[in-house]
């Protein structure tokens, strides 16, 4: 029993450990790992990171033209006409000093070209 206890004990500790410092992230990317227009539209901005994540990973925005993208994600927090930035919250993990960003870039053709998370 003793031996039990001295092989569970420590396991036991990192995966509480292991929950306090990233428990919240595995429920976030569970809960929002796929995109929906309307969940996308109804959700605070530091929801849609996993969904942007999924985004950019299965190329969802390609060869979208501006109002396909406008209509997919609605108003963006900034336009420059060749470029939309969605802003994501605080950046993922323990301890939170920048933001993310999620950025859309138009080519000369007018259609999707690049996207991007990045850290502000």
């Amino acid at each position: 029993m003793n031996r039990f206890i001295r092989l569970i004990l420590p396991l036991a500790v990192l995966c509480g450990l292991y929950w306090i410092f990233f428990g919240n992230t595995l429920i976030e990317k569970w809960r929002f790992y796929r995109f929906e227009p309307a969940l996308w539209a109804n959700c605070p901005p530091k929801d849609r990171y996993y969904m942007a994540k999924y985004i950019v990973e299965h190329r969802l925005l390609d060869g979208l033209t501006y109002p396909e993208v406008i209509n997919k994600l609605g108003k963006a927090d900034k336009d420059w006409g060749f470029l939309l930035h969605y802003n994501l919250g605080p950046e993922r993990g323990f301890i939170s000093i920048d933001g993310v960003v999620f950025d859309v870039y138009f080519g000369e053709d007018g259609k999707v070209s690049k996207i991007t998370i990045r850290p502000t």
